[in-house]
C-alpha cells in the first residue's frame, strides 16, 4: 500500500514574505488550499522559499509522511524562460524562411514574385561637338 502524499505550495506575497499553503481534499472531487499547515503545526510565513521548504520537509520527516512541495515563483520563472526560448526559436525559423524566399526572388527562381531587372542606362542623345 502506498503512502498518501500531502501537497504544499509556497507563494511569494511580498519581498521577503513567503506563505505556505496546504491542499485539502473533501470527498474525492472538492479540493481547497489553506494558509499554513494544519497537519504539521508550523509557521505560515517565512523569509525565503528555502526556509519554508526546509520547515515542511523537517516536519514531514518527523511525522513520517511524504510531501510534494511546489514553489510557485520558481515554476513561473521556469515557464517564462521556456516561453522566451520558444518565441526566439520561432523568430529564428521565420527569419530564415523569409531570407530564403528573398534570395530565391533575387535570382529569379520564383516566377510570380520575380524582381524586375534594371533597364540599361541610355546614352544621352545629344552629341558632343568638337
Amino acid at each position: 500500500m502506498s503512502k498518501k502524499k500531502y501537497q504544499y505550495r509556497i507563494e511569494k506575497k511580498a519581498d521577503g514574505v513567503y506563505i505556505i499553503k496546504e491542499r485539502h481534499t473533501f470527498m474525492f472531487f472538492w479540493s481547497f488550499w489553506t494558509t499554513g499547515s494544519i497537519r504539521f503545526k508550523i509557521a505560515k510565513q517565512y523569509a525565503s522559499p528555502q526556509l519554508a521548504e526546509d520547515a515542511i520537509v523537517k516536519a514531514a520527516q518527523e511525522k513520517g509522511v511524504d510531501v510534494f512541495i511546489m514553489n510557485v515563483d520558481n515554476a513561473k520563472s521556469v515557464l517564462s524562460k521556456l516561453e522566451k526560448k520558444a518565441k526566439k526559436k520561432q523568430r529564428k525559423t521565420t527569419r530564415a524562411k523569409e531570407e530564403k524566399e528573398r534570395n530565391l526572388r533575387r535570382i529569379g527562381k520564383i516566377a510570380d514574385e520575380m524582381v524586375p531587372e534594371k533597364k540599361p542606362i541610355r546614352k544621352s542623345r545629344t552629341k558632343k561637338t568638337e
